[in-house]
């Protein structure tokens, strides 16, 4: 039994002196009152303004308020209110088990307020109205103005904590005030049997003001020296145990029986400012000398772990009574006026309160302020738009799986309904983490050493940004090495296997459908190589993630794949990121599965439909992207930082995939250079993924542009959890914005319907038909419509530059490979795209075939004309035969190119083929 237990048992409550986002966010608070380290919390304006300057947690939603055009107090009310009514949740099971009683979170009135009854009785009205959580306490100033307030809060039926009191005089008021709170309740006919109050007696800082008279007396010698120094460091507790004395008669009197038998509850003490502030006495004094039944003790953070630590816990505060008498006349004797004491803590008191609001409200003005100018010109769009969704309840559609949300196109309404499974998905997911976690064990046990996920789009991408940036974090040893099988180039695969035991790595088949052909194909590559090793049971090496009832499930089963993992249907593959798809990878990766999806729940939270829209930062980027597309700025353009960037190819294929239909869409562009002039065009929304610093300078630059830049603070790699949620969340109201289904794909279908037809020529003549090249040397090839200037050129530059002269006005190239995406090629098609950024100032992406076809495919064929689309291919140098198929993975892959070139066309874009030699 810890000692605030012990304490409990004593009849006195711990409660803690701080409150901060990040401790609610990250558990810390909860695992504390699991732990019965604390009963209760206590804030005032001091602690949220270290806590606003202190942390970034506060960002995403003061970014979301700023945007939505609130000023700082209102701002400053909102980040207040969602930090108590959290703890407040956090806190009710106390609260409920104590009879309302303990589990209270307190919260104070403005203190510019202190002097003024009438707005502090309304500023406690609104409080406890907006916070609305039964176990909320409204902490308000005993000044001579504030026993006014007590009065009519308690009358109201409202929980009151009496704060900056200093002297027993001053506290017998507020115990007054309180107790006739509750007789106009009776004299009103309304019940009292639920109200909660406290007396904040502050003690250190008494100790604080009276040593410093003490030592003047002692370098001043007289017959009292000794005593004045021997009374250093005791006025406090003494004149915290005179004040219990009052309480005990206050309390026992005729006048509260009256009340009690009518359900009152006491006015508990509560000894406030209990961290020692003078090194010489003891850490745990104002805890130690002060422990009495029926009080409280609020302890700062580092208070509280002495106590815990090295504290006592005995019924100490009404030990030498008689010498705390002695302590206080010696005061009168030294010629202390201790009353002049008290006033002046009094008014100290409440003028640090009110410059701690005053600093917290410059620092809410400076990131407003900033958060604003990063919006650059969208304001208006911006808050209109909210406007809008307000007036829609857009929120509430979406939760309540609306369909008209996003089209009036019947066809689409029965998939929307069933793919919005993701909104609620990370809370729900806690619960598979002792099975996962039990399965990585078991396959450390057993000896395995690597994984690769076969898988394209959603099943593959978010793996892969976990395992770069989070995975690569972890101590060796907890987890397996893994990586992403995405593709049919042979080179690429042959590079992935190097240094790798197969006959020691686990094969994740993962596809919703079931039936993806490169991830099959991949399959039975790696079953055979496992045969040729040796291995007499392949599918103990192999795992199965998919919809349930799928033909891959059957597969699996058929040849005893160690385990099928069943994710939920009703979320789709780019939005699957906290199902078995995600969830299985990052599990064997040694990944820690409580931080991941905490982190992501926090995301969930913030986008509920009980936030207030102008609070939800989901909400909030959603419209903005989506606004910012509607005016042209379709261009979503990322600056990324450390391992924020392994997150840009995840939500280039959510993005791309959701929004690009219908003639309209959101280009992604990932990892492009920085354009030299920094004179980009108006087509362009940058966001900053912020986590160093290192290109802060560059995104200041670019707002000095005049630029749109969102930017996003990512302080830990875990917390690109909170960001899959957020973008999954955002990117569907951006969509809903354009008035496209965020949750289909209808153009990916095409370019596999050519791609068979293709396979089928290539089986029925046993070769792959080209075409004939409009351009060729000893280096290249190209196929495609010829353009003028043409004939002129000599190399792979000019060439790029004939054909980009026909790009126009906010078109963007995309540089498509099918290729190895190894470092030799990236290199070499970053320069090029490097080229044509600084030549044409348009935009360029890069994606590597057949895995581009899984993300920014749907939008290349059903998106936003303008692009010219540039396929590479090349041969590869090694090959090897996929079982069963009749032909090979680099004739696969080349039949995928040639079959996205011909959808492409079909759709009417301009595309041409460069064949590297």
């Amino acid at each position: 039994m810890n000692n605030s237990e012990l304490v409990n048992k004593l009849g006195q409550s711990i409660w803690y002196d701080n409150i901060e986002r990040d401790m609610l966010q990250d558990g810390r608070m909860k695992k504390m009152i699991d732990e019965r380290h604390i009963f209760g919390v206590t804030s005032n304006p001091s602690i949220f303004e270290a806590a606003l300057k202190n942390s970034t947690a506060y960002d995403d939603v003061l970014q979301a308020l700023a945007w939505s055009g609130l000023n700082s107090d209102q701002i400053y009310a909102e980040l207040v209110k969602q930090d108590i009514q959290q703890a407040a949740d956090l806190f009710l099971p106390v609260f409920e088990a104590n009879r309302g009683q303990d589990g209270l979170v307190s919260v104070e009135i403005n203190p510019l307020y202190a002097y003024d009854a009438k707005k502090s009785i309304e500023e406690g009205h609104s409080l406890w109205t907006q916070i609305g959580r039964k176990n909320a306490m409204i902490k308000v100033p005993a000044t001579i103005e504030g026993l006014e307030v007590i009065t009519a809060l308690i009358a109201a039926g409202i929980n009151v904590n009496a704060t900056l009191i200093f002297s027993v005089e001053r506290y017998k008021q507020v115990i007054d005030a309180y107790l006739t709170g509750l007789e106009t309740r009776i004299t009103n006919h309304q019940p009292i049997d639920s109200i909660a109050s406290v007396a904040s007696f502050f003690v250190s800082r008494i100790d604080t003001a009276v040593d410093q008279l003490l030592d003047a007396v002692i370098s001043s010698p007289t017959t009292l020296t000794q005593e004045a120094a021997r009374a250093k460091g005791k006025i406090a507790v003494a004149n915290a145990k005179l004040a219990y004395k009052v309480y005990l008669e206050e309390f026992s009197n005729e006048r509260f029986r009256v009340l009690q038998q009518q359900g009152a509850n006491p006015q508990k003490p509560l000894w406030a400012s209990t961290g020692t502030k003078d090194p010489n006495f003891s850490d745990t004094l104002y805890v130690d000398n002060l422990i009495a039944s029926g009080s409280v003790n609020t302890i700062p953070p580092k208070t509280l772990a002495a106590f815990l630590d090295h504290g006592t816990a005995r019924l100490s505060i009404e030990e030498n009574l008689d010498q705390a008498w002695s302590d206080m006349q010696l005061l009168g004797k030294l010629e202390i006026d201790f009353s002049a004491v008290t006033k002046l803590l009094e008014e100290e008191g409440v003028d640090k309160f009110k410059q701690a609001h005053l600093a917290l409200l410059d620092i809410i003005e400076g990131k407003r302020t900033h958060f604003v100018h990063g919006l650059n010109g969208l304001a208006g769009q911006l808050q209109s738009a909210l406007k809008n969704a307000i007036s829609e309840k857009a929120v509430n559609r979406m939760y309540a799986h609306d369909p008209t949300f996003w089209t009036n196109d019947e066809s689409g309404f029965e998939e929307i309904r069933n793919r919005l499974g993701w909104l609620n998905l990370p809370s729900q997911q806690l619960a598979l983490i002792p099975e996962l976690e039990a399965f990585r064990e078991e396959l450390l046990t057993e000896g395995f050493t690597d994984a690769f996920v076969l898988g394209m789009g959603g099943s593959s991408l978010a793996p892969e940004v976990i395992s770069q940036a989070i995975a690569s974090t972890l101590e060796p040893g907890k987890g397996l090495k893994l990586q992403i099988i995405d593709t049919t180039n042979p080179e690429e695969i042959a590079f992935r296997c190097e240094g790798v035991d197969l006959t020691k790595t686990l094969f994740v088949v993962s596809s919703k459908s079931g039936g993806t052909s490169e991830t099959l194909s991949a399959m039975k590559y790696f079953w055979a190589e496992l045969e040729k090793l040796g291995v007499q049971n392949p599918g103990n090496n192999f795992i199965a993630v998919t919809d349930p009832g799928t033909s891959l499930q059957h597969l699996a089963e058929s040849r005893n794949f160690r385990k099928v993992f069943n994710a939920r249907p009703d979320v789709g593959g780019r939005y699957s990121v906290f199902t078995h798809f995600g969830l299985v990878p990052a599990a064997v990766m040694g990944v820690n599965l409580h931080h991941f999806l905490g982190e992501a729940i926090e995301a969930e939270k913030q986008g509920l439909e009980t936030v207030v829209y102008p609070a939800n930062a989901n909400l909030l980027l959603g419209l903005l992207i989506g606004e910012g597309a509607k005016v042209g700025k379709d261009k979503l353009s990322f600056i990324a930082e450390d391992y924020a960037a392994h997150l840009v190819p995840w939500l280039e294929q959510l993005i791309a995939e959701s929004s690009g239909k219908e003639g309209k869409g959101i280009l992604p562009i990932e990892g492009e250079e920085t354009l030299e002039t920094l004179e980009y065009p108006s087509d362009r929304l940058f966001v900053y993924l912020l986590v160093n610093g290192e290109k802060r300078e560059l995104a200041s630059s670019l707002l000095d542009k005049g630029h749109p830049v969102i930017e996003i603070a990512i302080q830990d790699p875990y917390q690109l959890a909170k960001e899959f949620y957020r973008w999954e969340y955002a990117t569907a109201i951006a969509c809903a914005v354009l008035k496209v289904n965020a949750f289909d794909q209808p153009n990916v279908q095409l370019s596999k319907t050519i791609t068979k037809d293709v396979i089928k020529q290539y089986q029925e003549k046993g070769r792959l038909e080209d075409g004939t090249p409009v351009w060729e040397n000893d280096d290249i090839a190209v196929y495609g419509d010829s353009v003028p200037g043409l004939e002129s050129v000599d190399n792979l530059s000019e060439i790029l530059k004939v054909y980009g002269q026909t790009v126009k006005e906010n078109g963007f190239f995309a540089l498509n490979s099918f290729v190895a995406r190894l470092d030799k090629n990236y290199d070499l098609l970053q320069g090029l795209r490097m080229m044509l950024l600084n030549r044409f100032n348009k935009a360029t992406t890069l994606g590597f075939g057949p895995r581009f076809l899984h993300s920014t495919g749907q939008l290349h064929k059903g998106g936003q004309d303008g692009g010219l689309f540039i396929t590479f291919t090349k041969d590869s140098p090694v090959d090897f035969e996929i079982p069963d198929e009749g032909m090979s993975f680099a004739t696969l892959q080349r039949a995928q190119a040639l079959g996205d070139i011909e959808a492409l066309r079909q759709k009417g874009k301009r595309v041409i083929r460069i064949h590297l030699k």
